[in-house]
C-alpha cells in the first residue's frame, strides 16, 4: 500500500460486484489529508566527542505538534574504540526514555545502522555497520501517541573508562497517523 501525500485532496467512488452483476459507480466523495509535515530543526550539535566514562547528548528540536504513530532512528553513525561500552537512549520531550542499544558486540570500532520497530528481527551484525534497519532493544512504539513537539534527545553513554569515540550523526524520522514522515538529518561522518 502506498502512503497518502499530506495536504492533498483525494476523490473516491464505490462500485459493487456480485453474482447478480455490477452496480453503477456511487457519487464521488472526497477527503483531504492533513499537513503533518514538521518543519522543525535538525540537531546542530554534531559531531560530539564521546568521552571515556561519560555521556553525550544530541538534541533535535521539533517545532510542530502532532500525535506520533511511528518513530525511527536512521543512519546512527558512531565511531568508538569499544562499542560494547555504549548504551544508547532516545528521550522524548515528555521524558519518556527507552534504551535503543545496550552493550552490543565486543571490541568493534564502528556503528552505522538504523533502528526501526518494523526492521528485520535478525541478529545484529558485529560490527553493526551494514547501514540496514534493525529492531532496537526496546520498541520505539513506546512513543506512539505522544506529541512530536519539543526537544528529542539521543543520549550515548560510555559505561566504562579507557575508550573514547565520536557521535557523528543520525536521522530522526517521525510519522503522524496520516502517514506523513519527516526526516531530521544531522551531520554525518565516518565510518
Amino acid at each position: 500500500a502506498e502512503a497518502l501525500e499530506a495536504n492533498t485532496t483525494y476523490f473516491w467512488q464505490v462500485i459493487t460486484e456480485n453474482v447478480c452483476g455490477e452496480s453503477e459507480f456511487s457519487a464521488s466523495s472526497k477527503f483531504i489529508t492533513q499537513n503533518n509535515a514538521v518543519n522543525g530543526s535538525s540537531a546542530t550539535d554534531l559531531p560530539q566527542d564521546i568521552n571515556s566514562g561519560g555521556t553525550v547528548s544530541s538534541i533535535i528540536s521539533i517545532s510542530e505538534d502532532f500525535d506520533l504513530s511511528d518513530v525511527n532512528v536512521a543512519d546512527l553513525n558512531i565511531t568508538h574504540t569499544w562499542i560494547q561500552d555504549l548504551q544508547i537512549r532516545l528521550v522524548s520531550p515528555t521524558g519518556t526514555s527507552i534504551v535503543l542499544l545496550h552493550q552490543v558486540c565486543t571490541d568493534q570500532d564502528h556503528m552505522l545502522l538504523s533502528l526501526d520497530d518494523e526492521g528485520p528481527n535478525d541478529v545484529l551484525p558485529c560490527p553493526p555497520t551494514d547501514s540496514r534497519s534493525h529492531q532496537p532493544e526496546n520498541p520505539l512504539s513506546t512513543f506512539d501517541g505522544e506529541s512530536s513537539l519539543g526537544d528529542w534527545t539521543l543520549e550515548v553513554e560510555d559505561l566504562f573508562t579507557g575508550d573514547e569515540g565520536i557521535l557523528h550523526g543520525l536521522t530522526s524520522e517521525f510519522a503522524s497517523p496520516s502517514g506523513a514522515v519527516t526526516l531530521f538529518p544531522t551531520s554525518t561522518g565516518p565510518p
